[in-house]
């Protein structure tokens, strides 16, 4: 991303089938704005739809340079990623062949 090398491994850490998903980097992680982070997917059955609740918990990068760019950048990127993510899915379930 932007010329800067990006290196991390994401494990899923609980998976409850059709209900919760939390998934999150482990070891050294090489991003440039977050050192660390997890995700959380949350469905909750309300009457005949579902509710969908999807956070993301991260850290700051340890380097002071990256640090301050993350103080900017952070909370605009994950913004960014939860709303994309939850864009792309809804996409996806109003295209599905399950739903027609």
């Amino acid at each position: 991303m932007l010329g800067f090398t990006m290196d991390f491994t994401v494990i899923v850490t609980k998976w409850i089938q059709n209900e919760e998903k939390i998934w999150e980097t482990v070891g050294d992680a090489q991003m440039i704005i977050l050192s660390w982070y997890r995700m959380h997917l949350l469905l909750t059955p309300v009457g005949e739809s579902t509710k969908v609740e999807l956070s993301i918990d991260y850290e700051m990068p340890k380097n002071l340079f990256f640090r301050f760019i993350a103080f900017i950048l952070a909370p605009i990127y994950a913004k960014w990623c939860i709303s994309n993510m939850l864009y792309d899915s809804q996409r996806a379930l109003q295209t599905s062949p399950l739903l027609t």
